[in-house]
This record gives structure tokens, C-alpha cells and sequence, in this order.
């Protein structure tokens, strides 16, 4: 038999090096592409000086360069494997996914032929999750983790950076405005600029770059910490980081956000728990120890943070609403002048500024799907619409329990923001979320023996 096997072995075809050069090449792009969407925020890119938010140049300095790194690494995946075209139609070719693809490239034909406005919002929007998708859907459980492991400390210091941020009035990241802009849209002989209100704004920013994108991503990553399925790190580790990121929420000011995370999280804990005690399973005394020792630690946190003033402005975003239900009242009013023809197919959109800016609009339309709508009409928002769902719904049948309800929470967010109807990048960063710590049938066991932490 042990004649027989070397004999097999000798006759395997031994790897190429070639393609173990590509496939070295293609992780470390992902690994890149993965830390340049967390670590590099629109605000950081613009105080390096690229011009991300700019209406001219070239449309890679107005890309994020996670996008481009991550083509890079799916090209340089689909090299490194015996069947490029195959590998390329595996990685892409679910339905889902073509959905999205198609609907991205009309909204792009629209944008260029008909429209003329910049294409590179798409790219981040939603090419960008499809690439990462592409990227992550089947990577080795042992690289999974040590990319999940970099995501946790980038989390980890984003928290600490947002804490630091409210408590000590210091800003990671600087903005940098004119002397003649202005965040005040009323304001005579100034520049309305929207940096100019964040800037003055005492909301935290860290390495998300803007408060409702902190928010939005560090709750999502609350709940895939707490979800059924999530494989690692290890049970203290999770908890730990997840109050971490739980408290940090409070710096972001967002509303949405706070209301809803610690209502699902709870739900997403609930039925394990349950689970256990009507089973009568008993609790191992370590764990049960370390989870009460963490229990006390963060509860004098809390009161500590409390004496410090770190909740009072966040809990006094409730109490005054500051225009926010008004104005997610009046946009509805843009869609009043407009024909029918213009709704379907091409909304003006100088006649779309002029709407906003009557009606106080400046700081865009918070709602991503009006703001669909009133970019490209009904018919190619709805394509739009359809692809969104249907990759989401592919997402799903790949992440274990829990992903619904992630997935879920971003959409009612972006429901009440800006978000996806502009350049963002936060879907991308939710998809690699749930595809790092949501992954379907990862080895239990396997994941206990081989944690990184």
C-alpha cells in the first residue's frame, strides 16, 4: 500500500510556481483591499490629498483604492488557478451577483450617455461588495481568520480612536476647510460646504471618517459578533469586543443605529440562552467567571464614562431633534414638480439642486432609495432595487444565522441616510463582515483549536 501511494504521489502534478507566486500576490491584495476599506476612510483620502469628493480629474483618483485592489486580487486569483475563465464564472456567476453586475452597468451607461455625471459612486457602491464577495466566499478558514483577526483590531482601535475623540476633543483625522466655507446653507457671501458642518460637528469620526458610517458599521459588526453563527474569536474575546464597539456607538450620534442594535442583539442572544437553560445545559465555571468579571468591569466603565459627560450628548440627540423628522418629511416634496416622464426615466438634476437647496436640502436627501429614485428615474433605480435584493439574498444562502437580521439592520439605516444613493463604502464593508465572521458550515472544532486569540 505504501508502494502504491508514493507511486500516486510521484504522478500528482506538483504545484506550479507560477500560480503559487499569483496566489500569493492575489491574497495579499485582498488582505490590502480588505484594510484599505476599513482603515481608509473618504475623509482620510481627502486629507492625503486625493481628490475623492471632487467633481473632476480622472475617475481612479476619485475611486476608492480598495476598489481597484480588489479587482487586482480577483484577477490575479483568476490567473493563479488552472481555469481562469472558470474560476472568474464561479466566483461571479451567481445570480445574484449577475443581477447586481447588470443593473450597476445600466445605471453606468445611464450615467455616462444620458445623465454625464461621474460613474465612480457606482464603483464604490456596488462593485466594490461584489468584488470582496468574490474574494471571501471560499478563502481557506485559516486565512479567513487571520483576516477577521486584522478586521477585530481595526474595530478595536476605530472604538478607542472614538472614545478618545468625545472625551479629550481631539480629532484622528483633521478636516481641512476654506476660510470661506461654511456648514450653515443660510449663511451670506460664504461657500455652503458640508465638511465645514462635520468639522464643527463634536460627533466622533475615528477611522470610519464620518459619524452615521461609524454607526452603521460598528453596529452591524455588534450584531455579527453576537449572531449564532459567528465562528471566532473566542466566546470572552467576542463579548469583550463587542461592549467595546457597543459603547463606542454612543460617540457616533447615531439614533437609528442605538435604537435598533441592542434590541437585535438581544434577540440574536436570546434563543441560545433560552436554548440553555431549558435544556439544563450546564455553564463551564472559566467562561461563566470571565463573562461576570467582564459584566462588573463594564459596568463601573459605564458609570465612570457617565460621570464624564461621554452619554449626555448622545442621549440629548433624542430629546431635541434638531430638523431631522422635518426633513425626512420635506423631500418628498421634490418628487412634486417633477412629470412623470422625468420620474421614469430622467430626472433633471439641476432642476433636483435647485428643489434641494429651496427646501433646505443641502446636506442631501436622507434616504438612499428616494435618493436612488431622483438620480436615475424609477425604471433604472428599480433595476437597481432588484439586483440589491437579489445579492443580498445570495449572501444569505452563504453566512450561517444571524446574517438576515445584519443585513436588515444596514438597510433600515440606509433607508434614513444619504448612504447608498451617493459613494459609499459601507455595504462593501457589512458584506466583509458577514462573509469573515458569519461564514456557513466553518468547522467548529476546527475554529476551537485553531483560534488566532
Amino acid at each position: 500500500m505504501s508502494i502504491e501511494f508514493a507511486a500516486r504521489k510521484r504522478t500528482e502534478p506538483q504545484p506550479d510556481l507560477g500560480r503559487q507566486v499569483l496566489s500569493f500576490a492575489a491574497l495579499t491584495a485582498t488582505a490590502a483591499a480588505l484594510v484599505g476599506v476599513f482603515a481608509a476612510s473618504p475623509i482620510a483620502l481627502e486629507a492625503l490629498g486625493l481628490p475623492y469628493f471632487e467633481a473632476g480629474g480622472g475617475v481612479l483618483s476619485r475611486v476608492h483604492p480598495a476598489t481597484p485592489l480588489a479587482a487586482a486580487a480577483l484577477l490575479l486569483r483568476c490567473l493563479a488557478a488552472r481555469s481562469p475563465g472558470r474560476t472568474l464564472l464561479r466566483l461571479l456567476g451567481g445570480s445574484g451577483t449577475v443581477l447586481l453586475l447588470c443593473a450597476t452597468a445600466t445605471a453606468a451607461v445611464f450615467a455616462i450617455l444620458v445623465d454625464r455625471t461621474p460613474v465612480s459612486p457606482l464603483l464604490d457602491t456596488f462593485i466594490l461588495p461584489v468584488l470582496l464577495a468574490a474574494l471571501l466566499r471560499d478563502l481557506d478558514p485559516a486565512i479567513a481568520r487571520r483576516l477577521a483577526f486584522v478586521v477585530m483590531v481595526l474595530f478595536t482601535l476605530n472604538a478607542l480612536a472614538a472614545g478618545a475623540e468625545v472625551l479629550l476633543h481631539w480629532r484622528l483625522i483633521p478636516i481641512n476647510v476654506p476660510e470661506n466655507a461654511t456648514g450653515d446653507p443660510t449663511a451670506p457671501d460664504a461657500v455652503f460646504s458640508w465638511q465645514a458642518e462635520l468639522a464643527d460637528d463634536w460627533r466622533a469620526r475615528a477611522l470610519f471618517g464620518h459619524p452615521i458610517a461609524g454607526s452603521a458599521v460598528t453596529g452591524a459588526f455588534v450584531l455579527c459578533l453576537v449572531a449564532p453563527a459567528c465562528c471566532w474569536p473566542s466566546p470572552p474575546v467576542r463579548a469583550s469586543l463587542a461592549a467595546l464597539c457597543a459603547a463606542s456607538l454612543f460617540t457616533f450620534g447615531g439614533r437609528t443605529a442605538l435604537v435598533l442594535t441592542f434590541p437585535l442583539a438581544t434577540a440574536l442572544l436570546s434563543p441560545s440562552a433560552a436554548r440553555g437553560l431549558a435544556t439544563g445545559r450546564r455553564l463551564a465555571p472559566r467562561p461563566l467567571a470571565i463573562a461576570l468579571t467582564g459584566l462588573a468591569v463594564a459596568a463601573v466603565a459605564a458609570l465612570l464614562l457617565a460621570h464624564a459627560g461621554f452619554f449626555e450628548r448622545t442621549l440629548a440627540r433624542f430629546a431635541v431633534d434638531e430638523g431631522s423628522a422635518s426633513t425626512r418629511l420635506t423631500m418628498f416634496r421634490l418628487l412634486e414638480p417633477l412629470t412623470l416622464h422625468d420620474l421614469l426615466l430622467h430626472p433633471d438634476k439641476d432642476q433636483i439642486a435647485t428643489l434641494q437647496r429651496l427646501h433646505g436640502l443641502e446636506f442631501g436627501i436622507e434616504s438612499s432609495w428616494l435618493g436612488l429614485v431622483l438620480a436615475y428615474g424609477i425604471v433604472v433605480a428599480s433595476l437597481l432595487f432588484v439586483g440589491i435584493l437579489a445579492f443580498s439574498r445570495e449572501i444569505v444562502r452563504r453566512c450561517g444565522k444571524g446574517v438576515s437580521i445584519v443585513l436588515g439592520f444596514y438597510f433600515i439605516l440606509v433607508s434614513v441616510t444619504a448612504s447608498m444613493s451617493g459613494k459609499t463604502t459601507t455595504f462593501a464593508m457589512v458584506i466583509a463582515l458577514v462573509l469573515l465572521f458569519l461564514r456557513r458550515g466553518a468547522p467548529d472544532l476546527e475554529s476551537r483549536r485553531a483560534r488566532l486569540v
